[in-house]
């Protein structure tokens, strides 16, 4: 079961971005209040045709981090219930860290996001640190000539570097090892032979689990790429540490 609990005060329309890819396994619950912004029409549709489980629920009263505090209330009465394999909080409010902290110590991983499939990160080819990337701009005639002198005078530099390997500059493929580990976790999960290297991709080149959960989640959809990333989440985190 994954569970997807909306702070639709926070996120509005965009957190319910990848409605179309849930399936009849996921709960989404959505806190909404008199505040809230209406719904596009186009969503409406979306909603009503998902398979998934909807429940909304109005916040009558108003102050201060009212919702966020009855959401993370509903939240611990929920994974006390039902017991859910996979929770999403959609909001863009870091407070809800401290809550994810709390359960994250219990064993339980939440995940935090903006919407229900977030938008893939744009990413940079793993041999250019993003410092190095700017803006192109097209120079005045002044600063076209200065550049020219300066680019026939002036030799060429390197930056430097240092002998430690980072995790952006690391190969993107995982030692066969990691792949036998990865290859028996997710046996289940009836992946295509074609499908292993997205995961493989997906862990080494991941700087977190939510940028894990991310990939997976676009790589495979809400619901399957929600079990994935529950079957490699420890090998991740252990290939993480291993790797730094």
């Amino acid at each position: 079961m994954n569970l997807y609990l909306i702070d639709y005060e926070n996120v509005t329309d965009t957190g319910f971005m990848g409605v179309k890819e849930l399936t009849a396994e996921d709960t989404v619950i959505v806190f909404y209040s008199q505040h809230t912004k209406n719904i596009s029409f186009e969503r409406h549709i979306e909603l009503s045709q998902s398979p998934a489980h909807f429940e909304y629920i109005k916040i009558l009263k108003t102050g201060k981090n009212y919702l966020d505090f009855q959401l993370s209330t509903y939240l611990g009465f929920l994974i006390g219930k039902d017991k859910p394999e996979h929770v999403y909080i959609i909001t863009n409010d870091t407070g809800y860290d401290s809550v994810i902290d709390f359960w994250s110590d219990k064993n339980i991983d939440i995940i935090r996001q903006k919407s229900i499939v977030p938008p893939a990160p744009l990413s940079l080819p793993a041999n250019i640190p993003p410092q190095m990337v700017v803006r192109k701009q097209k120079p005045d005639a002044a600063s076209a000539q200065t550049s020219s002198v300066a680019s026939t005078s002036a030799a060429p530099t390197r930056p430097a570097t240092s002998g430690r390997k980072t995790k952006a500059s690391a190969s993107p493929d995982l030692p066969e090892a990691w792949r036998k580990k990865v290859r028996m976790a997710v046996k289940s999960d009836k992946l295509a032979p074609s499908s292993y290297s997205v995961v493989y991709r997906a862990i080494s080149g991941s700087q977190n689990k939510t940028e894990l959960n991310n990939q997976l989640v676009k790589a495979f959809q809400s619901s399957k790429g929600g079990r994935v990333y529950g079957h490699v989440r420890e090998i991740f985190e252990q290939y993480s540490k291993e790797s730094n």
